[in-house]
């Protein structure tokens, strides 16, 4: 990916259907044609998407699969209240 610096960031995990569940969102910093990805662990499935070609996608999904207990270990640390007072 060419286009800067790309950004992630996770969501706390949720129960969607039973199942826990992480958002994992990627963003460049690129001023002029800005990208935002959104992706559903651990399904790995883009939920959005703006600006990622499909192989840049594609590469964002490996990178979730590859890091997936990872995304969830950290994911199970935030705590929604303390994201939501900016702490």
């Amino acid at each position: 990916m060419e286009d800067g610096n790309v950004n992630m960031s996770i969501s706390p995990v949720v129960k969607q259907d039973g199942q826990k569940k992480v958002y994992v969102l990627f963003k460049t910093d690129n001023d002029i044609a800005p990208k935002e990805a959104e992706i559903l662990m651990p399904d790995a499935k883009v939920v959005r998407n703006v600006g990622f070609s499909e192989d840049e996608q594609h590469q964002l999904m490996a990178y979730c699969v590859s890091q997936k207990k990872l995304i969830f270990e950290r994911a199970s640390k935030i705590s929604v209240m303390d994201a939501f007072l900016g702490q």
